[in-house]
């Protein structure tokens, strides 16, 4: 059930729910309490149901007996909606966020976000609602029926804790069902309450004053039986206007001036607000420009005839004025500073220095020498635009000297020594822009010519320059003895270094090898290699030395040879009488030696290259020889003999099986085979022959096959026939 006022110029109008579920609106601008049925209020709930309802504006909620909540906006009856909880309870009421608020039959006490669907559990109260729930002011208050020795009464409920809920007001001889604020002018509301009717089946509708506690009387009769009521003051709202925002913006002396903007609002739906200054024509924005420093009278005006006046100071901003004491940075590394000292009365000054985020700190550190922009602002945002320059300064490098170290012969071995004035914080120094080096005074390996010399102390870098001077010493005069190899294929030359000079004594380092005393090299390959000389001072000289290749003396060779017979046994022979520089000589054919003079036997027919070798045993000529066959007429050479018959009985005697060819064949094969086929014996070599056993068993005695096939001036011979093996 519920009950809410529409508010007209005419009159005030109360709509009901009552015992049958419908809604009703109720005139009781006359004193009559004249109702009306509404008709359709939820297109998806209709027939009507509703038992509890609260309105916040124009959107009504209710619930069906201790059942779904249903919200609607009134005169639209489309767009009515289920919402996602279940409102358990018969007094209902709304807050001025628009937050429904209920108890159950329990004491429960929810507080309900209809906007997020947000429920909420405030606690357990005492009381028992017999009725409805409103705000009066912020103030909860809830029909409540008898507990112990307290009747029928109106109860605060308390939100922060429900179960310290305390009664107002008894109420003996009325059971409010329903409870409504009601417009009674600007700024001002009337509670009246909805009881059973003491003499008829309707209702009683009776004004309560809270203030003062008590039953002021019954106003009307309402011929339905009313469960419930809401209205559109219920949450504590009132008519009339109140100011809900000032903004001011100061006077700033010798800039803008001020502004006031006033936001007012009114308590009754539709009602719109005007505001005037110092009663001057009003506006419908609540804006005032260009104004002086000064107080002003703002009226906010509703057009239902409510009004409010309020008194407004716009404040005035003086003229800033600001001492700036600024501490020079030092050697450019960023350690200025300044600090502002207002003398002015501007209140809350925040400062801005080179676009940096704004501060309330005046003290400004690490700066770096040169312009400063700064902005000064004062809680009026007013504000002083100016500017200065911090200065720079640099003490005298603290070094009391310097002294260098010559380089020797254009190599990085001179030095700097610095001599730092006493007590000076030193960081560190670079050479060059190199790594910072902490802790020395003396720097080495530093090739001649200028060099950056940078110091770094705890306040200030300074650069400067310093040279290293080239130390030039006389070159030595090298005398370089070498011996060629013996021979072109070895490395047994030598290179000796001698160096002489005003420099020495003189170390050498030879073929990119470690340096020492040592100047005699030997084990060479005729080549050219790198070599240095250091003098005493460190200055190196560099140069190439060549080993010779070796080179070969001429011989002339006188040649001896004999001829071989085809049949005679050791081959033929050669002789070779060399002469020239390098004595002895020696001689070699078919991997046979001889010195010069002296004879090499067993040579067979053929041409061959005689090298020749000096006493050093290097190879140094070659000449070609040959060895030819002797024809001796009568005599056949081309022909081969072999025994018909063995006695493999080893006695010494005819025990082996060998062919007879001459010295002149080549290629010779020699092979036997048994009365099977099977080879049992093979040989390449001339004069061997078979033993008369195979597999390392004597075979036995019978006729054997053997063939033999030889090369002879460049003719193939191939000869068979057979043996017969004795035992």
């Amino acid at each position: 059930m519920g009950l809410f006022f529409m508010q007209t110029a005419a009159a005030q109008r109360v709509v009901l729910t009552t015992s049958t579920g419908k809604f009703y609106e109720l005139d009781v601008a006359t004193g009559l309490c004249t109702s009306k049925d509404m008709g359709v209020v939820c297109a998806s709930n209709n027939p009507p149901s509703g038992f509890s309802v609260a309105l916040f504006k124009d959107t009504l909620y209710y619930n069906q007996s201790n059942g779904p909540l249903y919200r609607t906006v009134l005169g639209n009856p489309g767009s009515c909606t289920l919402m996602g909880t279940t409102v358990t309870a018969n007094a209902l009421t709304v807050d001025k966020k628009g937050y429904l608020y209920w108890v159950d039959g329990g004491g429960a006490t929810y507080m309900y976000n209809p906007h997020l669907n947000q429920l909420r559990s405030l606690g357990i109260c005492p009381f028992v609602p017999a009725g409805d729930l409103i705000f009066f002011g912020d103030r909860l208050i809830m029909a409540a029926q008898p507990r112990g020795v307290v009747g029928y009464s109106l109860v605060e409920v308390n939100l922060t804790n429900p179960a310290q809920s305390t009664v107002i007001m008894e109420t003996p001889g009325y059971t409010f069902f329903g409870l409504i604020n009601v417009p009674a002018g600007c700024n001002l509301n009337k509670v009246y309450g909805i009881a059973q009717s003491l003499v008829g089946p309707g209702s009683d509708f009776i004004e309560i004053d809270l203030d003062n506690k008590k039953i002021v009387g019954k106003v009307c009769y309402i011929n339905e039986n009313v469960y419930d009521a809401a209205s559109i003051t219920e949450s504590g709202n009132v008519q009339g206007v109140n100011i809900s925002n000032i903004t001011l913006n100061a006077e700033c002396a010798g800039g803008n001036k001020g502004s006031i903007a006033v936001t007012g609002v009114s308590a009754s739906p539709g009602v719109t607000v005007n505001y005037a200054l110092n009663n001057g024509t009003p506006n419908a924005t609540g804006v005032f420009n260009n104004l002086n420093g000064g107080n002003y009278t703002i009226t906010v005006k509703s057009s239902d005839g409510c009004s409010k006046d309020t008194l407004i100071t716009v404040p005035l901003s003086p003229r800033f004025q600001v001492n700036i004491n600024t501490i020079p940075d030092t050697c450019g590394t960023g350690k200025g500073s300044v600090t502002l000292q207002m003398t002015s009365a501007n209140n809350n000054p925040v400062f801005t220095l080179n676009n940096t985020p704004p501060t309330t700190n005046p003290v400004f550190s690490k700066l770096s020498a040169g312009p400063q922009q700064l902005r000064i602002t004062d809680q009026w945002q007013c504000y002083l635009d100016t500017g200065f320059t911090l200065l720079s300064i640099q003490p005298p490098m603290p070094v009391t000297g310097f002294s260098t170290k010559a380089a020797n012969c254009g190599q990085s071995n001179g030095s700097l020594t610095v001599s730092f004035a006493t007590g000076a914080n030193i960081q560190g120094v670079r050479i060059d822009g190199g790594t910072l080096l902490t802790g020395q005074t003396v720097f080495n390996n530093l090739s001649a010519g200028n060099h950056q010399f940078q110091l770094l102390t705890s306040s200030c870098t300074y650069d400067s320059v310093f040279v290293i001077p080239n130390l030039v010493t006389e070159t030595p005069v090298v005398n370089l003895v070498t011996q060629a190899p013996d021979c072109y294929d070895r490395s047994n030359g030598t290179v000796q270094i001698n160096a002489s000079g005003t420099q020495g004594a003189y170390t050498y380092a030879f073929n990119n090898g470690n340096p020492g005393n040592v100047n005699y090299f030997t084990a060479l390959a005729a080549a050219t290699y790198p070599y240095t000389i250091r003098d005493a001072n460190g200055c190196l000289f560099q140069g190439n030395v060549t080993v010779p290749a070796y080179q070969v003396k001429p011989v002339t060779a006188q040649t001896t040879t004999t001829d071989v017979d085809c049949w005679q046994a050791g081959g033929g022979k050669l002789s070779l009488a060399i002469t020239g520089t390098e004595s002895p000589y020696f001689f070699s054919v078919l991997g046979k030696s001889a010195q010069s003079g002296a004879t090499i036997s067993g040579i067979p027919v053929g041409t061959y290259m005689a090298q020749i070798r000096n006493g050093n045993n290097c190879l140094i000529d070659s000449v070609p020889v040959t060895i030819n066959a002797i024809t001796i007429p009568g005599v056949v050479c081309d022909t081969v003999y072999v025994p018909t018959g063995f006695t493999p009985n080893q006695d010494g005697k005819n025990d082996v099986l060998r062919p007879f060819v001459n010295n002149l064949v080549a290629r010779f094969e020699f092979r036997i085979y048994n009365r099977y086929g099977e080879l049992i014996f093979e040989t390449s070599t001339p004069g061997k022959g078979w033993n008369g056993r195979w597999k390392g068993l004597d075979q036995p005695p019978g006729t054997y096959v053997w063939m033999l096939t030889y090369d002879m001036n460049n003719r193939k011979r191939v000869f068979k026939g057979t043996t017969v093996l004795l035992r």
